[in-house]
This record gives structure tokens, C-alpha cells and sequence, in this order.
């Protein structure tokens, strides 16, 4: 009877022992799978936040790359910058508008335009930030229509072309050239020949 007790319980005991072994282990293996798919999930956001990322660099890359001079300068309107040009003339000034074919400040309170085609180097911008065209200076407002701005003024200019340079009034403005009085002759220069023009200092 004892005996067929022992034996009894020594089956239960290995029943018992059995199912414990089998749920430690399955246990063992659902925490293993659980740390699985943790670990997968971990990876496959660490490789979305590498897509997203490359993704955005290389936006910001090809917007970089479709920004032009005019935008740049644009981007940076009222700041004072120092611009070089082909002719080995320098001029600081504060930006006021610009399109793609000109560009317009103030130096020392005079208006100054320049040529883009005649800028080499500008120091002293804020950024890289670049500008809104939807406001009254339209991006491809020719260099024609900036000049008549000084034409209209009815002031004695500066036209800078170069190492060499002519003062007087414009009376006339072609859509690629221009009419200065300069000592009672009157002169006409293309504008690919021109650096900047600036109001005279007096």
C-alpha cells in the first residue's frame, strides 16, 4: 500500500515536474520571442529615423542646390553686406530689393544698383535664408526697369563700368542700353558693360 502510494506520488511528482519544466521553458522562449520582436521594432524605427532623415538632408540638399544669387540676396533684405565686383570695385551697403538680374541697396543713404552679372563676391550675409518674391519686386524685373528708377529721380548718377566711370544725368533708358548727359555730350552705354550705378555724392 505504502509502496503504491510512493509510486503514485512519484508519477505525480514527475507529471508535476514535467509541466513546470515544459512552462519554464516555453516561458523562457515567450520572453525570448517577446525581446525579439522588441528588439525588431526597435530596428526597424532606428532604420525609418535613418530613411526620414536622409530624406530630409537630401531635400534640404536640392533646395540648396535651386537657390540662385537673387534668392540668397533676397533672403537677406536690410542686412549690410559687401559686395565685390569684376571691375575690382567694392561697395557695402543695405540690401533693399533685388531680382535676378539686379541688385539694389543704400550706401551712406545714396541708392546704388548693381548688376548681377557684376558681382563676384558677397561678404557679410546673415545666412543662408532665401528670400520671398511675392511681393512688389517681381524676380524678373529687368535691369532696364530698375534703372529708370534713377532716371526718374532726375539726379546726377555715377555709372561704373569697370576701371573707368561717367557722371551726369540719364535721360533715356533702352531695354539694353541707356542715355547719360555727361559734360554736354550725351553717351550711350549697353548695360553689359555696367557694374553698378549709384546717386552722386555731393
Amino acid at each position: 500500500m505504502n509502496k503504491s502510494v510512493d509510486i503514485f506520488s512519484f508519477c505525480v511528482f514527475c507529471g508535476l515536474f514535467a509541466r513546470f519544466s515544459w512552462a519554464v521553458d516555453n516561458l523562457g522562449r515567450m520572453e525570448e520571442w517577446e525581446r525579439l520582436l522588441v528588439d525588431t521594432e526597435s530596428l526597424i524605427d532606428s532604420e525609418r529615423r535613418i530613411e526620414f532623415l536622409e530624406e530630409t538632408d537630401e531635400l534640404r540638399r536640392a533646395e540648396e542646390a535651386t537657390s540662385s544669387l537673387a534668392a540668397r540676396l533676397m533672403g537677406a533684405r536690410g542686412a549690410q553686406v559687401s559686395v565685390d565686383m569684376r571691375g575690382g570695385q567694392s561697395v557695402q551697403l543695405v540690401i533693399q530689393d533685388c531680382s535676378t538680374h539686379w541688385l539694389r541697396g543704400l550706401a551712406d543713404s545714396k541708392d546704388v544698383l548693381i548688376s548681377l552679372a557684376a558681382i563676384l563676391r558677397v561678404k557679410g550675409l546673415p545666412g543662408s535664408a532665401v528670400g520671398d518674391f511675392s511681393g512688389p519686386v517681381s524676380r524678373t524685373m529687368s535691369f532696364a526697369s530698375a534703372v529708370r528708377f534713377f532716371a526718374d529721380k532726375h539726379r546726377d548718377v555715377v555709372i561704373f563700368m569697370g576701371a573707368t566711370s561717367m557722371t551726369g544725368k540719364i535721360v533715356r533708358v533702352e531695354s539694353d542700353c541707356l542715355d547719360i548727359v555727361c559734360s554736354g555730350e550725351i553717351a550711350l552705354i549697353s548695360f553689359t558693360a555696367i557694374d553698378y550705378i549709384s546717386e552722386k555724392r555731393y
